[in-house]
């Protein structure tokens, strides 16, 4: 599953020693071609994993879920350009204020 696939979340797991849920979007796309549509992808990926939350959904389908900290990661192939870098401050503000936090983590270019 990744990003492409807006309406499904992509991999959930919990960290225990956290006592986190982590919802994670596996982004493999580039930014140079058109970082504007990649972004739009992001943003309604991102609201995928909203609703998901916000509807309980996800106590549903993971009960070990109640009473953790949510997070949404996203691993990314590519590091952020500045446009992308800005979008991911003003969405984890916009987060922060549903008790979620975002991380992205660069996992194979440097």
């Amino acid at each position: 599953m990744t990003i492409e696939q807006i309406q499904v979340v992509d991999f959930i797991s919990l960290k225990s020693e956290r006592n986190e849920v982590v919802l994670t979007i596996s982004d493999h796309l580039g930014w140079k071609e058109n970082v504007n549509d990649h972004l739009l992808q992001l943003q309604e990926k991102l609201n995928t994993y909203i609703r998901f939350v916000e509807s309980e959904e996800i106590l549903k389908s993971y009960p070990d879920a109640e009473g953790r900290k949510i997070v949404f990661n996203v691993l990314g192939k590519h590091p952020l350009p500045k446009e992308a870098e800005q979008f991911y401050v003003e969405c984890s503000q916009v987060l922060r204020e549903l008790n979620i936090d975002l991380t992205f983590e660069n996992v194979i270019e440097k």
